[in-house]
């Protein structure tokens, strides 16, 4: 789709597009259910062999793409009216990923994370920025720490409160497994937290470049030290929620977020196919959510004896 002989549409075009393909799948639907509920288990009308089982899990499959390609169509896209060229919604301060996966593990450890960033990182920002003299010495958008601050409770409302997923089993029924949400935090308020990322990790190279750098790292410190912990692990733990939030959409992440809106209520039991597609989604997410204990130096530590 990003290849330059493709040529851009508009919006509307796409929505046709997402039409068509989900009349197409309910038709296919029913055509398959209608032929097998009339087909002999054995052989077919007239003694005609039925449809090779290959095919008819070729066509489920089939199936199945399309409804991943409509469902991806229904969610808006960053400037609802076309898709980049570059495949990507460019917003200020950052580059969005165009398709976002939109789930979220249920996870305790990713509530915790949650919190450190907003009381350790962002409401010290906010207080610090309440001081105009040191708002006007920061870049934008660090410059209004309470709307970084707004901005990234909006991205939290977003997200359902611990606890509340569906319940989800491994294959054989036995195992549960970890829930999910499926999560669309607001774009801007993912942009405002992009640019603000980006200012802050610029404010960890030593020596600073500038003023603006140099009141930025200033406020790091001080917030590290309230928190006992270091200016680039707040920085860090910043970037883990970003990633997470705007994780790019792989299959796994789109058919698993098509299976949960599907059927919204009950149990959600995997097959053995959908389980490989959980396990790696885990795998992509458990680095960012669990909270691994520092093996290696802060930028901030001070060089030891030799150095």
């Amino acid at each position: 789709m990003d290849d330059p002989a493709f040529p851009r549409r508009a919006a509307s075009r796409y929505e046709d597009m997402r039409r068509e393909a989900e009349g197409l799948v309910h038709w296919w639907r029913k055509r398959l259910a209608d032929e097998m509920a009339g087909a002999d288990p054995v052989g077919g009308a007239a003694g005609e062999a039925r449809i090779d089982p290959r095919a008819e899990e070729a066509l489920v499959r089939i199936l199945g793409d399309l409804e991943i390609v409509a469902e991806v169509w229904t969610r808006p896209s960053a400037d609802h009216s076309e898709r980049p060229e570059d495949g990507g919604g460019a917003i200020v301060g950052g580059v969005r990923s165009w398709a976002p996966a939109g789930l979220l593990p249920d996870d305790p450890d990713l509530y915790a994370l949650l919190d450190r960033v907003e009381h350790r990182l962002l409401q010290p920002l906010a207080l610090a920025t309440s001081d105009s003299m040191m708002a006007r010495s920061l870049p934008a958008p660090l410059s209004d720490g309470r709307a970084v601050l707004a901005a990234y409770r909006s991205a939290r409302r977003a997200i359902p409160v611990p606890g509340s997923s569906r319940a989800i089993t491994a294959a054989n029924g036995r195992w549960r497994l970890v829930g999910l949400h499926v999560v669309d935090p607001p774009e801007d308020a993912l942009g405002v937290l992009q640019a603000a990322l980006m200012e802050l990790s610029a404010a960890l190279a030593w020596p600073s470049m500038d003023e603006a750098g140099d009141a930025a790292r200033r406020i790091l410190l001080r917030s590290a030290a309230r928190a006992a912990t270091t200016p680039d692990a707040l920085v860090g733990d910043l970037a883990r929620v970003l990633a997470l939030l705007d994780m790019p959409a792989d299959r796994a992440t789109l058919e698993l977020r098509s299976l949960l809106a599907a059927d919204r209520c009950g149990e959600v039991r995997l097959d053995l196919r959908q389980a490989e597609l959980y396990r790696c989604f885990a795998q992509r997410t458990i680095p960012l959510v669990l909270d691994f204990h520092r093996v290696t130096p802060s930028l901030f530590d001070d060089p030891g004896p030799g150095c």
